[in-house]
C-alpha cells in the first residue's frame, strides 16, 4: 500500500531534478550566447549556435527548442544583446511528461556589447 506513494515521491523528486537541471542549463545557455554575441564581430547565428552547444550537452535539443537574438542584425551600433532561450518541458521530461505538458521554461540573458578601440594608442 505505501509502494506506490513511496515509486511517486521517487519519480516525482527525479522529475523535479530533471527540470531544474534544465532551468540551470537554459540559463547557461543564455548567457554563454550572449558572452559570444557581445565580442566585436559577432553574429546572431553564432551566439544561436553556442547556446545551443549547451543545451545539446544535457539532451535539449531539437525543432522545438528556440534560441533567440535581439537584435536579429548585431550592428557596431548595437549597446546590448540579449538571447533567450525557450525550452518545452513536457518534450524533454524524464519519466512523467504529462504532468508537465504544456509549460515552457523561458531563460533570458542580457550583456552590453564590447567596443573596438580605434588605435591601440588609447591606452
Amino acid at each position: 500500500m505505501t509502494v506506490p506513494i513511496l515509486f511517486l515521491l521517487v519519480f516525482g523528486a527525479i522529475e523535479i531534478c530533471r527540470l531544474n537541471i534544465m532551468r540551470h542549463t537554459a540559463e547557461n545557455a543564455a548567457y554563454e550566447g550572449a558572452r559570444r554575441a557581445i565580442v566585436p564581430g559577432a553574429t546572431a547565428a553564432q551566439a544561436q549556435q553556442a547556446a545551443s552547444n549547451i543545451l545539446s550537452i544535457v539532451g535539449v535539443s531539437g525543432a522545438d527548442v528556440a534560441v533567440s537574438v535581439t537584435p536579429a542584425v548585431i550592428a557596431d551600433e548595437t549597446s546590448e544583446v540579449t538571447v533567450t532561450v525557450e525550452i518545452p518541458v513536457g518534450n524533454h521530461g524524464w519519466l512523467v511528461p504529462t504532468f508537465t505538458n504544456g509549460l515552457t521554461l523561458r531563460r533570458s540573458c542580457t550583456l552590453l556589447r564590447e567596443r573596438e578601440l580605434a588605435s591601440p594608442a588609447q591606452f
